[in-house]
């Protein structure tokens, strides 16, 4: 069985503005909303659905105290929020930022798109040692609120011009070619 792989329906970055920032920088250095879903390939190259994820992150440099900074997502027109992020969050790092996020999982992309329709707009409440900011609302599907989810595609190993039949035959002295739709 091949390792997992994803495919993003939709994803919206929002760096937070430098306005927003001191001469230290912003709280959070930006936001990050999106739609995907994994998938799992057998060797017979059939695909099989893994799960289907809406995942809210905030971004932020090393140098903040997160234990300081709070922040959540919302639909707008909902006060309730989807997730809220602060100082107790655990945290990873990578390439010289930190980031947190919240994800939850739906047992189809059907599910997910009833739940957060590409149409949909979200809003980011900061609050931090910068103070309390609104972003820009945001919508996954743009500013037309449509997306086109592609068929997922199986991937292909092959070498010397043969499929290879499983990741184990892979012959490690031998070129990879890796190729899909």
């Amino acid at each position: 069985m091949r390792s997992c792989w994803s495919a993003v329906l939709g994803l919206v970055v929002v760096p937070v503005a430098a306005s927003l920032a001191s001469e230290d920088g912003p709280d959070v250095t930006m936001t990050w909303v999106e739609k995907y879903v994994t998938y799992r390939q057998h060797d017979s190259g059939d695909l099989e659905l893994t799960d289907v994820h809406f995942l809210a992150e905030i971004i932020f440099d090393g140098n903040r105290d997160f234990d300081a900074i709070s922040a959540s997502i919302h639909k707008l027109g909902d006060d309730e929020p989807l997730a809220t992020f602060g100082g107790d969050d655990k945290r990873a790092f990578t390439n010289g930022y930190y980031y947190t996020r919240k994800s939850r999982s739906f047992d189809s992309v059907e599910q997910l798109e009833a739940v957060h329709a590409s149409d949909a707009v979200y809003g980011w409440h900061l609050s931090g040692p910068q103070g309390e900011f609104e972003l820009p609302p945001v919508r996954i599907g743009g500013p037309e609120g449509e997306l086109q989810v592609p068929s997922p595609s199986p991937i292909r190993l092959a070498q010397n011009g043969t499929p290879v039949s499983s990741p184990t035959a892979i012959d490690s002295k031998a070129e990879l070619t890796i190729s899909w739709n």
